[in-house]
Protein backbone atom coordinates (compact mmCIF):
# COMPACT_ATOMS: atom_id res chain seq x y z
CA UNK A 1 0.00 0.00 0.00
CA UNK A 2 3.24 2.44 0.60
CA UNK A 3 4.29 1.82 -3.31
CA UNK A 4 0.40 2.48 -4.09
CA UNK A 5 0.46 5.34 -1.85
CA UNK A 6 3.87 6.43 -3.98
CA UNK A 7 1.97 6.09 -7.26
CA UNK A 8 -0.79 8.55 -6.39
CA UNK A 9 1.98 11.48 -5.68
CA UNK A 10 3.48 10.72 -8.82
CA UNK A 11 -0.12 10.50 -10.60
CA UNK A 12 -1.43 13.36 -8.92
CA UNK A 13 1.26 15.48 -8.46
CA UNK A 14 0.48 16.08 -4.98
CA UNK A 15 1.86 14.61 -1.49
CA UNK A 16 -0.28 11.72 -0.36
CA UNK A 17 -1.51 13.20 2.79
CA UNK A 18 -2.92 16.30 0.27
CA UNK A 19 -4.37 13.89 -1.84
CA UNK A 20 -6.39 12.03 0.87
CA UNK A 21 -7.58 14.63 2.63
CA UNK A 22 -8.71 16.70 -0.41
CA UNK A 23 -10.42 13.36 -2.13
CA UNK A 24 -11.18 11.49 1.04
CA UNK A 25 -11.83 13.06 3.83
CA UNK A 26 -12.53 16.65 2.75
CA UNK A 27 -15.64 15.12 0.86
CA UNK A 28 -16.86 12.30 3.38
CA UNK A 29 -16.76 15.04 5.91
CA UNK A 30 -14.09 12.89 8.60
CA UNK A 31 -13.20 16.01 10.08
CA UNK A 32 -11.78 13.95 13.12
CA UNK A 33 -9.16 11.63 11.36
CA UNK A 34 -5.66 12.83 10.94
CA UNK A 35 -1.92 11.35 10.83
CA UNK A 36 -1.12 14.25 13.05
CA UNK A 37 -3.70 15.07 15.25
CA UNK A 38 -4.44 18.63 16.17
CA UNK A 39 -3.20 19.78 19.91
CA UNK A 40 -6.79 20.55 20.05
CA UNK A 41 -7.76 16.78 19.89
CA UNK A 42 -5.12 15.17 22.09
CA UNK A 43 -7.21 14.93 24.71
CA UNK A 44 -9.48 12.87 23.12
CA UNK A 45 -6.85 10.38 22.07
CA UNK A 46 -7.22 7.09 23.51
CA UNK A 47 -4.57 5.32 25.14
CA UNK A 48 -3.81 1.70 23.86
CA UNK A 49 -1.96 -0.76 26.42
CA UNK A 50 0.90 -2.21 24.79
CA UNK A 51 0.79 0.17 21.36
CA UNK A 52 4.07 0.25 19.58
CA UNK A 53 2.53 1.93 16.14
CA UNK A 54 3.17 5.49 17.84
CA UNK A 55 -1.08 6.44 16.96
CA UNK A 56 -2.12 9.92 17.83
CA UNK A 57 1.30 10.94 17.46
CA UNK A 58 1.53 14.86 16.72
CA UNK A 59 4.93 14.70 14.76
CA UNK A 60 4.51 12.00 11.86
CA UNK A 61 6.63 12.58 8.79
CA UNK A 62 5.88 9.70 7.10
CA UNK A 63 2.43 9.00 5.74
CA UNK A 64 2.04 5.92 4.82
CA UNK A 65 -0.99 4.33 2.75
CA UNK A 66 -1.70 1.38 5.07
CA UNK A 67 -0.63 2.83 8.91
CA UNK A 68 -1.56 5.99 11.15
CA UNK A 69 -4.22 7.84 10.44
CA UNK A 70 -6.08 8.22 13.86
CA UNK A 71 -10.06 8.48 13.72
CA UNK A 72 -13.52 8.05 15.30
CA UNK A 73 -16.03 5.66 14.91
CA UNK A 74 -18.34 8.55 13.10
CA UNK A 75 -15.85 9.46 10.65
CA UNK A 76 -14.70 5.76 9.58
CA UNK A 77 -18.53 4.99 9.39
CA UNK A 78 -18.97 7.78 6.89
CA UNK A 79 -15.81 6.15 5.18
CA UNK A 80 -17.40 2.33 5.28
CA UNK A 81 -21.02 3.72 4.24
CA UNK A 82 -19.28 5.39 1.32
CA UNK A 83 -18.14 1.47 0.36
CA UNK A 84 -21.53 -0.07 0.97
CA UNK A 85 -22.69 2.52 -1.36
CA UNK A 86 -20.48 1.45 -4.06
CA UNK A 87 -18.24 4.43 -3.75
CA UNK A 88 -20.25 7.78 -3.27
CA UNK A 89 -22.23 9.24 0.16
CA UNK A 90 -22.98 12.85 0.80
CA UNK A 91 -23.56 12.97 -3.46
CA UNK A 92 -19.93 12.85 -3.99
CA UNK A 93 -18.33 9.85 -5.39
CA UNK A 94 -14.93 8.71 -4.22
CA UNK A 95 -14.29 5.75 -6.23
CA UNK A 96 -16.08 4.13 -8.96
CA UNK A 97 -18.74 1.22 -8.10
CA UNK A 98 -16.32 -0.98 -10.53
CA UNK A 99 -13.11 0.38 -8.25
CA UNK A 100 -15.62 -1.25 -5.09
CA UNK A 101 -16.20 -4.26 -6.66
CA UNK A 102 -12.82 -4.74 -7.93
CA UNK A 103 -11.66 -4.06 -4.11
CA UNK A 104 -14.02 -6.28 -2.32
CA UNK A 105 -13.95 -9.45 -4.48
CA UNK A 106 -11.94 -12.47 -3.91
CA UNK A 107 -8.82 -12.17 -5.57
CA UNK A 108 -7.01 -15.34 -4.01
CA UNK A 109 -9.02 -18.01 -4.64
CA UNK A 110 -8.93 -20.27 -1.81
CA UNK A 111 -5.11 -19.43 -0.60
CA UNK A 112 -6.41 -17.32 1.79
CA UNK A 113 -9.02 -20.05 3.32
CA UNK A 114 -5.97 -22.52 2.97
CA UNK A 115 -3.39 -19.77 5.21
CA UNK A 116 -2.70 -19.74 8.97
CA UNK A 117 -4.77 -16.52 9.09
CA UNK A 118 -7.57 -17.10 6.60
CA UNK A 119 -10.71 -18.60 8.14
CA UNK A 120 -12.95 -20.98 6.44
CA UNK A 121 -15.42 -19.53 4.08
CA UNK A 122 -13.81 -16.35 3.02
CA UNK A 123 -11.56 -15.11 0.40
CA UNK A 124 -9.45 -11.42 0.24
CA UNK A 125 -9.66 -9.13 -1.78
CA UNK A 126 -7.42 -5.62 -2.19
CA UNK A 127 -6.91 -5.52 1.90
CA UNK A 128 -10.16 -6.76 2.88
CA UNK A 129 -11.35 -9.96 3.79
CA UNK A 130 -14.37 -11.24 1.58
CA UNK A 131 -17.21 -13.17 2.70
CA UNK A 132 -17.98 -16.08 0.16
CA UNK A 133 -20.19 -18.93 2.39
CA UNK A 134 -21.81 -17.21 4.98
CA UNK A 135 -22.40 -20.86 6.57
CA UNK A 136 -19.22 -21.50 6.98
CA UNK A 137 -17.81 -17.84 7.50
CA UNK A 138 -16.35 -17.68 11.31
CA UNK A 139 -18.62 -14.18 11.30
CA UNK A 140 -22.30 -14.34 9.98
CA UNK A 141 -22.30 -11.72 7.06
CA UNK A 142 -23.76 -11.74 3.96
CA UNK A 143 -22.01 -13.33 1.16
CA UNK A 144 -20.31 -10.80 -0.13
CA UNK A 145 -19.56 -8.43 2.51
CA UNK A 146 -16.45 -7.30 3.27
CA UNK A 147 -13.93 -5.45 5.80
CA UNK A 148 -11.10 -5.91 8.21
CA UNK A 149 -9.95 -5.84 11.52
CA UNK A 150 -6.88 -3.73 13.34
CA UNK A 151 -4.79 -4.92 15.85
CA UNK A 152 -6.10 -3.45 18.67
CA UNK A 153 -9.63 -4.30 18.43
CA UNK A 154 -11.28 -1.90 15.62
CA UNK A 155 -12.97 -3.79 13.49
CA UNK A 156 -15.35 -2.60 10.36
CA UNK A 157 -16.95 -4.47 7.28
CA UNK A 158 -19.72 -3.33 4.86
CA UNK A 159 -22.57 -5.63 3.94
CA UNK A 160 -23.56 -4.31 0.29
CA UNK A 161 -26.32 -6.23 -0.04
CA UNK A 162 -28.31 -5.46 3.04
CA UNK A 163 -27.06 -1.85 2.84
CA UNK A 164 -25.45 -1.51 6.32
CA UNK A 165 -22.28 -0.58 7.68
CA UNK A 166 -20.64 -1.14 10.35
CA UNK A 167 -17.84 0.05 12.46
CA UNK A 168 -16.34 -1.43 16.48
CA UNK A 169 -13.78 0.14 17.93
CA UNK A 170 -12.47 -1.21 21.36
CA UNK A 171 -9.23 -1.20 22.76
CA UNK A 172 -8.37 -4.68 22.44
CA UNK A 173 -8.67 -7.79 19.85
CA UNK A 174 -11.82 -9.49 20.71
CA UNK A 175 -13.05 -11.93 18.17
CA UNK A 176 -15.94 -13.49 20.33
CA UNK A 177 -17.55 -10.26 20.72
CA UNK A 178 -17.10 -8.97 16.84
CA UNK A 179 -19.00 -12.92 15.90
CA UNK A 180 -21.58 -11.90 18.66
CA UNK A 181 -22.54 -7.78 17.25
CA UNK A 182 -22.38 -10.33 13.64
CA UNK A 183 -24.78 -12.43 14.90
CA UNK A 184 -27.37 -9.45 16.32
CA UNK A 185 -26.85 -7.54 13.62
CA UNK A 186 -27.49 -10.26 11.13
CA UNK A 187 -30.60 -11.78 13.43
CA UNK A 188 -32.18 -7.82 13.90
CA UNK A 189 -32.10 -8.15 9.50
CA UNK A 190 -34.03 -11.33 9.15
CA UNK A 191 -36.54 -10.20 11.60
Amino acid sequence: LDVVARIIEIASKQPFQDFVQKNVLDPLRMTDTHWNIPEEKQNRVVVIQNDKGGWGSKNNTYFSGSIGLASTARDYLQFEQMLTNGGSLFGKTIISKDAVALMSGNHAGSLYAQSSKGPQGEGFGYTVSVTLDPKVAALPRSSGSFGWAGVTGTTSWSEPEEGLAVVIMVQQPNWEMNREISQAINASLTD
